[in-house]
This record gives structure tokens, C-alpha cells and sequence, in this order.
């Protein structure tokens, strides 16, 4: 519910870029209030660990109409609101040992992924997507524009690992070509003109040049 959507030019259709989970199918256990607290609500989606967590169904035995309680991780990355990762922070955000993230792979999603005239959209989408406000949704919408076409898999990884929002590019120290960091500058400045303090004047990345 939190994954970026974006218009597809279908009128009232949008595409989302939602993480999958592989598992088996969970139903909510028996007896058990609708209202879980804390804006959770039942999923028959498959609840991967992340903590400890209650469960009516014993580990290795078949799911019998209960399942785990979902317990989401300690935040989101890129996610709105509270539950969203931090931003990067210079010199403290990192990638832990053994992530297992593969940042010549992440760089060549930010490459890979063009808006018309090599713009780089995971770049411009970094740039503004984390700090947006209600009144910059088109703005976001146009820097986000590609990346529902686009494997952006590596990048999400390595978000994960460092939990942390909008900050691939900066972990792996991935590069914008000359027409995206133009891009990326006129985003930030549109951001500023309506009151928003984009992420460049937060952390001092992603600031594009004129």
C-alpha cells in the first residue's frame, strides 16, 4: 500500500512497483478481533519473519486457518509517513557486512532505467520522491515516470540492507550522467519554489547541477 504508483495514460488505471513475497497463503487466526492496532490490518499474503511475532499455527505444521500476526520491519524504505526509512545520512548510513548487495548491479538499474533523452528516473525520482508533499505530486510523477518499466530489484536491496529511503544511489556511489543532473536541480528548485525542503538541502546529495 505504500510501493510509488504511477499513471499509465489509461483513465483510472496506475501501476505500482509492490514488493512479492513467495509463501504459503495465510488467513487471519480464529477468535481474533478485526482491528489489529498500530494501522495494521489481516493480509492472506505471506508474512516473511522480520522479529518476533505471534502465531496459532505451530512452525512446520500445515496452515489450518490461522497464520503469523504481521509485523512489519523497523521501517519502510521510501515509504511515506512514520513507517519511512530515514534519508541518508554522510558518513553514517552504510551498507552492513554480508548484504549480499551487488552495487555495480545497482548502479546499472540507475543507468538502465531512461526517461526520454537519457534522463536518468531513478536519479530524478530519488531526488524528490522522499520529501515530497501533497503539493508536489506531479512533480514526483514526472521524475518517477520510468521506473514502473524498469528492474529496479538491486536498488530496493540495498534500501533494505541500509534501511534507508531514496539513498541506493548514494550507498554504491552511482553516478548522473550531465542531462540528469540538470534535471535533478530543476526538480530540487521546483520543490523549494512550492515549500518543500528537498533532500539536498536535508543531506546535502542528490542536488543535480544547473
Amino acid at each position: 500500500m505504500t510501493a510509488p504508483c504511477f499513471t499509465t495514460g489509461q483513465s483510472g488505471i496506475v501501476q505500482c512497483s509492490c514488493p512479492v513475497f513467495s509463501g504459503p497463503f495465510q488467513i487471519g487466526q480464529n477468535n481474533q478481533a478485526c482491528m489489529l492496532g498500530d494501522d495494521l490490518v489481516w493480509s492472506a499474503a505471506y508474512s516473511p519473519p522480520s522479529g518476533e511475532s505471534s502465531s496459532a499455527t505451530p512452525e512446520g505444521a500445515p496452515n489450518q486457518g490461522s497464520a503469523t500476526a504481521p509485523m512489519p520491519p523497523a521501517c519502510v524504505p521510501d515509504a511515506p509517513g512514520g513507517i519511512g526509512c530515514p534519508l541518508f545520512v554522510p558518513g553514517t548510513t552504510s551498507l552492513p557486512p554480508n548484504s549480499g548487495v551487488n552495487c555495480q548491479a545497482v548502479c546499472d538499474e540507475y543507468s538502465s532505467c531512461l526517461q526520454p533523452g537519457g534522463i536518468q528516473s531513478g536519479l530524478t525520482c530519488d531526488s524528490t520522491l522522499c520529501t515530497d508533499q501533497c503539493n508536489d505530486l506531479d512533480l514526483v510523477g514526472q521524475a518517477c515516470a520510468a521506473l514502473a518499466k524498469c528492474d529496479v530489484s538491486e536498488i530496493v536491496k540495498a534500501e533494505e540492507a541500509a534501511h534507508c529511503s531514496c539513498c541506493a544511489s548514494q550507498l554504491c556511489g552511482c553516478q548522473a550522467n550531465a542531462q540528469t543532473n540538470t534535471t535533478i536541480a530543476s526538480l530540487v528548485q521546483e520543490q523549494r519554489d512550492v515549500g518543500i525542503t528537498p533532500q539536498c538541502n536535508i543531506n546535502g546529495t542528490l542536488c543535480g547541477s544547473p
